[in-house]
């Protein structure tokens, strides 16, 4: 399991990305550590499927364009993301079974280019104007998301 200092301590500098957006780059360097994760997204959508990209880490500002501009309208996953309460912990395998999403558009031409296979997320606020989700992506090294990274996560 993941050592509880360093949980800890990264919970602190979570609230201190609340208060100073600064933070964010620092904060989500560090989870990518603990998760075992290639890259994270700090992004909302509103109930529009209009989106934003708040803060990534590891991602290519092209890609993460992209997504917002089109790729988030083709996303299998959003569905099942906008269902979720605030605080949920999910993988994509949670949304659909792997084989469906990795037949999806959304992940040969977005994900896959990336060298992603997986990730977890959370919901970190919902409203009926939207959400509001932090994502941790996984590649081919780290494998799909197993049981080690949903606790993390939680």
């Amino acid at each position: 399991m993941v050592e509880f200092a360093s949980v800890s301590t990264l919970i602190n500098d979570i609230y201190d990305a609340a208060l100073d957006a600064r933070v964010w780059p620092q904060v989500l360097q560090r989870t990518l550590a603990l998760l075992d994760a290639s890259s994270a997204v700090l992004y909302s959508q509103d109930a529009g499927s209009q989106g934003s990209v708040e803060c990534s880490v590891g991602t290519d500002p092209e890609f993460a364009r992209r997504y917002v501009a089109h790729y988030m309208h083709l996303n299998p996953i959003l569905a099942y993301e906008q269902s979720l309460a605030p605080g949920a912990v999910f993988a994509a395998s949670d949304a659909l079974p792997y084989e469906e999403l990795c037949a999806s558009a959304f992940f040969n031409e977005w994900a896959r280019p990336q060298g992603y296979v997986d990730f977890v997320a959370v919901v970190l606020d919902k409203a009926a104007s939207g959400l509001a989700e932090v994502l941790f992506n996984r590649d081919a090294r780290q494998g799909l998301v197993d049981e080690r990274a949903r606790c993390t996560m939680r």
